[in-house]
């Protein structure tokens, strides 16, 4: 069982969402990564991580819309490589 884990240095801040850099590609990385650690941990601190993530990016000045439809994104390509992996 396996739960994320931050040191006690760590400062909850990413790539603020209003810095000058392209949104296509550093900005969402950035999610799609978080949303990787999250569920490659185990099941029943799933919720509790992405409520962390959601947090974390919404204090980096990230829109609503932009973290749930990147976040909606990933997951769905995780359930498709899900069902390659199961056959």
């Amino acid at each position: 069982m396996f739960d994320s884990y931050q040191k006690s240095t760590f400062l909850d801040r990413f790539l603020n969402y209003l810095f000058q850099y392209p949104i296509t590609s550093q900005k969402r990385s950035i999610i799609f990564n978080l949303v990787d650690k999250v569920f490659f941990l185990s099941p029943e601190f799933h919720k509790k991580n992405l409520d962390f993530v959601i947090k974390t990016l919404m204090e980096n000045d990230y829109p609503v819309n932009f973290i749930f439809n990147n976040i909606n994104i990933k997951i769905k390509t995780l359930i498709g490589r899900s069902k390659y992996c199961l056959n």
